[in-house]
């Protein structure tokens, strides 16, 4: 990930204090475009970048408050500044780091201080890279500290959602979990064969499963051997390793397969969600056929006649009947009586 990427991951090991206001802008800057690759260092994970990088990034930056240098001797005056601030630290590699690295494994990349001179700078070194001691601007880690809080107490107020928002939640929470998981297996499956066939170490996404990375650098590149692999600069414009287009690819493929094997169906969606019946009369749409033709086969009274109707003692009108009915033939009985005394 970038240095300017997920503040809350980049832990610092002291915060540097710059009195010349135009050049901690220039550090503001650089410190928030130039590109990293994720290590660890002092048991946090930090962002380190080589000497020639830098130097190559302020020969072709084109932006505010970062200085114009006329040659390249003046950009490295400009680097060792740095270096005498105190605002980037020399590191080298741990030696447990270089021995997994002999045995053919994938470690993260743990640095350690330089033995000798860490707060010189050398755009030559190959063996040296630097970290920042620069701590940066703390808003962003703030704001993410805030919003973490607020979402969490978002979270705990499902019951109050609307109903569509907790349907969809619940459709995106399921896309994410088949495709992830489809994904692993998938990956999984194609590291076995690809090392049975003799490419040990190469993966599908192979850092897919890191918790160092933004979520778009997680989806590229698409076979290699991870975020500790040196990049070719030949294919580190290439098109199809974009992140963020393969992400979109693969989650939509996921939503096709949900959708063709009916996860959408509202039928699917559990009680714990929302009510199949309350969902059904909110949205006709969603309701199944069975359930329309159901409710249509319904009888609903449409006239008076036809709806229960209730007289002065309390009795419905079904009983009421019954009643005039009884009388009638009781008044029967008394005129027949009446005719035979005659």
């Amino acid at each position: 990930w970038g240095s300017g990427t997920f503040p809350l991951l980049r832990q610092m090991t002291s915060e540097v204090q710059i009195a010349d206001e135009k050049f901690k802008k220039a550090i503001d800057r650089i410190y928030n475009k130039l590109v990293t690759k994720p290590g660890g260092f002092d048991g946090s994970r930090i962002g380190f970048f080589k000497g020639k990088k830098l130097v190559q990034f302020l020969k072709t930056h084109k932006h505010k408050h970062i200085p114009e240098f006329a040659n390249d001797e003046d950009i490295v005056k400009f680097c060792k500044r740095l270096s005498d601030e105190h605002v980037i630290l020399r590191c080298q590699v741990s030696e447990t780091t270089r021995k997994m690295a002999k045995e053919g494994l994938d470690p993260r990349i743990d640095l350690v201080k330089h033995t000798s001179q860490p707060y010189t700078f050398s755009a030559t070194d190959e063996d040296s890279v630097f970290i920042w001691r620069y701590q940066g601007s703390q808003t962003s880690v703030k704001m993410m500290s805030f919003g973490l809080i607020a979402g969490s107490a978002f979270l705990c107020m499902m019951k109050i959602w609307p109903l569509w928002m907790k349907i969809l939640v619940y459709w995106g929470s399921l896309t994410m979990l088949v495709t992830m998981v489809s994904l692993i297996v998938i990956r999984l499956v194609l590291y076995c064969t690809m090392w049975i066939a003799g490419f040990r170490g190469v993966w599908l996404f192979p850092n897919l499963l890191s918790d160092e990375l933004p979520f778009t650098e997680l989806f590229r590149p698409v076979f290699g051997r991870g975020a500790g692999a040196e990049e070719d600069p030949k294919k580190s414009n290439v098109t199809w390793d974009f992140g963020v287009i393969n992400a979109l690819v693969i989650f939509g493929f996921g939503i096709l397969f949900c959708w063709y094997i009916g996860m959408f169906d509202a039928a699917q969606i559990p009680d714990f969600v929302a009510d199949q019946q309350e969902i059904f009369r909110r949205y006709p749409a969603l309701a199944p056929p069975e359930h329309s033709q159901q409710k249509a086969e319904t009888p609903i009274p449409n006239t008076p006649q036809d709806q229960p109707t209730e007289d002065n003692t309390g009795n419905f009108g079904s009983e009421t009947a019954e009643h005039n009915e009884d009388d009638e033939h009781d008044v029967g009985e008394q005129n027949e009586e009446i005719d035979v005394g005659q």
